[in-house]
């Protein structure tokens, strides 16, 4: 390529404006490990769906060795988010005694003869992996690393093409210029591979056995990337590119398979692949599309094996390789391949030559100016990140000590070590079990949704994250989700039936269903009046349409003095809703039921905010001690919320006989600290669904059934004698006084699927089997 890329984009705000845009992602591989360090020999996790056309986890080369593949996404910071999601899933999923191992290098060959290849549907894939371990051997093969796939924007593309019309060096076709931008790429990484590899290198060591097993001469250990040299992966010397045109390496390529010299195209190990066929003819044909980068070794110090400082670094060197000016000299390739060697078979400890230090700091000096020149066209964060990226590349130049291979070398020798921080790794990620890592803004449910889809492997896409809509896929069959479970199971109606109480309690007493007695008022003035008609009664006082337990107040025992509660109650609920509803209390423990399409699924028994006293410490302590469970957090972030003292919780306490926060309340006794029950306002969710009688989950289907819901959420309340109910799992009798107080169009998972005791209910899961049957 002659044109000079920098040149053209100085002066032009729309390249600016797009240059570090584009499509990224990543497949990284790992190997599954036992406690001892020993690579797994058991078979891929059934609980993972099918890896032959899962879209993000699959194995490579091993039964055991993992392969985790991000979705094509339009930055980087979304292709982080989508490996720190599927790792997690991919952790949760495991045997408990076993991990992932954390280096790309493997340190045990313990019952190498037994280890078996990916165990695929496909017999010409496992016959593909049986001939490599004819022509490298296991060792090789086991080697792990990352990819990075990127795909220039292609907009960007056309505006670089636009403008070179205007220049002396004319393209022929659009296609030619896309060809020509992402060959120069990969033709002047060849000049800069130990550039790369001196940076970021994490591969020093391995076991012996790897150099025996593998018929090699034993090097000096340590080195700094065993995998980007001789040693590594890469095919014989007798595969030979020259990076002179990208017509030559297609047809380099292409004759060394006809001539057997490679089995397939894929057999090549170069550290840069083009994309956008299945072979490299037609991806000359047809132009190339996106490129793989396979040059990153596995990073041990960041849980997604690629820090995200890395990755912006390797996406921004890609982009100074498309920009340099130095021109690429074919017969220096020999050259270039020594550099890298000697580069990679260094040890850590030493420092770049002169000549090299030069490069190096002419490299960054020249991207530190690439990035000055685009930097009034790219956002502030962005900017940002990628100076602090370079800062951490000069000095790992100047003191060698801080690169990867230095650290790994020192941290990283021990076997047993090794492993037994894998595990730690592991159970850091399952602790947090009830979230997906990348997606925590968004609610619970949606996530829980998305988990158990990444595990099926049904292909997902957020369309829109603020809104929670999700489209799902499995083969050619689509389906939307909003919020968790507003799906095309129900239809537009449903929803809106029971969004309104007043409807919903209408259409469920026509049933025969119990329903609380009640009344509807639009004005406060005239709510207010009808204190004398609600006198000497138990009330709960709601807007007319609410959620998560808002606006809602219980007045029990309401009596002559108590009309100032009664309209502070009122003036509420009139600020969630126009309209509010006074109704009788309805005695007894309240359950949610969730039902989905006829069935009862799961039963909730939730338990207002409370502390159990121990003799020792003030309520405001034992809560305290509550709010720091990892189950609980603010709103919606986690399973249960924190308790928030307000004056709801210190007139509760009033009336159980403690004056203060500061009381101490005796061993055992139970202090509630308010009366509803949600758990939005730090209520405890208790699984009761092995403790429900038929006849109450028979109501629930009834009423969803009455509303022509497939996926509902329903309130009971059933009057369960006091001697009788407890924190906790109880049985409860059947044919007690019931009552439905509602209905719920988008209910609650997160409580069923972690609740705070007894067995968790996979609702998601029930979902997607409902939305998807062919899956099953």
């Amino acid at each position: 390529m002659t044109v000079d890329i920098l040149h053209l984009i100085k002066r032009d705000p729309i390249a600016k404006s797009r240059w570090f845009k584009g499509t990224f992602g990543i497949e990284r591989e790992g190997l599954r490990i036992t406690e001892d360090g020993n690579i797994a020999q058991t078979s891929h996790p059934t609980s993972l769906g099918n890896r032959s056309q899962h879209p993000f986890i699959q194995t490579d080369f091993a039964e055991s060795q993992l392969e985790f593949i991000t979705p094509t996404c339009h930055s980087v910071k979304a292709t982080l988010e989508w490996l720190s999601a599927i790792t997690a899933v991919g952790y949760r999923n495991l045997d408990d005694d076993e991990s992932i191992w954390p280096l790309s290098m493997p340190y045990s060959y313990k019952g190498l003869s037994d280890l078996r290849v990916s165990q695929l549907e496909d017999e010409r894939e496992v016959d593909y992996r049986k001939y490599l371990i004819k022509r490298y051997g296991k060792t090789r093969q086991l080697i792990s690393g990352i990819h990075f796939n990127v795909g220039l924007d292609n907009e960007l593309l056309k505006r670089l093409y636009s403008l070179t019309q205007m220049t002396d060096s004319k393209y022929s076709s659009f296609k030619s210029f896309q060809n020509d931008c992402y060959f120069k790429i990969a033709q002047h990484y060849q000049m800069y591979q130990w550039f790369y590899v001196y940076l970021f290198a994490a591969t020093p060591i391995t076991h012996k056995d790897f150099f025996e097993l593998a018929h090699a001469q034993l090097p000096k250990l340590p080195v700094r990337s065993l995998r980007s040299s001789k040693y590594g992966y890469v095919n014989d010397s007798s595969i030979h590119f020259d990076y002179q045109s990208l017509a030559e390496f297609a047809k380099q390529l292409t004759s060394y398979v006809k001539e057997g010299h490679l089995v397939a195209e894929k057999e090549l190990y170069e550290p840069i692949r083009f994309r956008g066929a299945d072979s490299i003819t037609d991806v000359v044909t047809d132009g190339i599309k996106y490129i793989e980068f396979r040059q990153i070794d596995v990073d041990p110090y960041d849980p997604l094996g690629i820090s995200s400082s890395q990755l912006y670094f390797t996406h921004l060197f890609l982009l100074f390789l498309l920009t340099d000016t130095l021109s690429y000299d074919v017969t220096k390739i020999s050259t270039y391949k020594k550099k890298l060697e000697k580069v990679a078979l260094s040890t850590p400890s030493t420092p770049l030559d002169p000549n090299l230090m030069g490069e190096a700091r002419t490299i960054l000096s020249q991207m530190r100016e690439m990035l000055e020149i685009v930097a009034d066209g790219i956002a502030t964060t962005t900017l940002h990140i990628m100076k602090e990226v370079l800062e951490v590349c000069e000095e790992r130049i100047e003191d060698v000590s801080l690169t990867p291979a230095y650290a790994v070398m020192d941290d990283f020798s021990d076997l047993e070590k090794i492993a037994k921080d894998s595990f730690i790794q592991k159970n850091k990620i399952k602790e947090t079990y009830y979230e997906l890592p990348g997606f925590q803004d968004l609610e619970l449910s949606t996530q829980a949704i998305m988990m158990d889809a990444i595990r099926l492997g049904l292909t997902i896409e957020v369309i829109d994250r603020s809104d929670q809509i999700l489209r799902l896929g499995y083969k050619n069959h689509i389906e939307y989700v909003k919020d968790g479970n507003m799906t095309s199971l129900d239809n537009y109606i449903t929803p809106l039936l029971m969004a309104n109480k007043v409807v919903t309690k209408k259409l469920l007493a026509e049933n025969a269903i119990h329903v609380p007695i009640g009344q509807l008022y639009d004005n406060e003035d005239i709510a207010r009046q009808s204190f004398p008609s609600w006198c000497h009664n138990s009330i709960v006082i709601k807007p007319k349409s609410t959620n998560f337990g808002l606006g809602i107040s219980i007045l029990e025992g309401l009596e002559e003095d108590s009309k100032q509660s009664f309209e502070i109650a009122l003036t509420h609920a009139f600020n969630y809703d126009d309209q509010v509803i006074i109704e009788l209390f309805q005695p007894g423990t309240e359950f949610r039921f969730f039902v989905l399409n006829n069935h009862v699924l799961a039963v909730l028994k939730r338990v207002p905010a409370h502390i159990i006293g121990d003799g020792k410490n003030a309520i405001n302590s034992l809560i305290s001690t509550k709010n720091s469970s990892l189950l609980r957090g603010n709103e919606h972030e986690k399973p249960l919320v924190k308790i928030t003292i307000d004056d709801s919780v210190l007139a509760e306490i009033k009336k159980q006989g403690y004056s203060s926060l500061n009381a101490v309340p005796p061993k055992d006794k139970v202090v509630y600290l308010r009366r509803n029950s949600n758990i939005s306002t730090g209520g405890d969710s208790v699984d009761m669904t092995d403790f429900i009688p038929d006849f109450y989950k028979e109501i629930a289907v009834k009423a969803a059934q009455t509303l022509n819901a497939k996926i509902c959420g329903v309130d009971m309340i059933i009057d369960i004698p006091k001697k009788t109910e407890q924190l906790n799992q109880v049985r409860v009798p059947g044919n007690l006084p019931y009552a439905i107080i509602e209905a719920n169009f988008n209910p609650m998972m997160s409580m069923h699927i972690f609740p705070a005791i007894g067995k968790s209910r996979d609702v998601a899961h029930a979902i997607l089997n409902a939305l998807f049957p062919e899956y099953q």
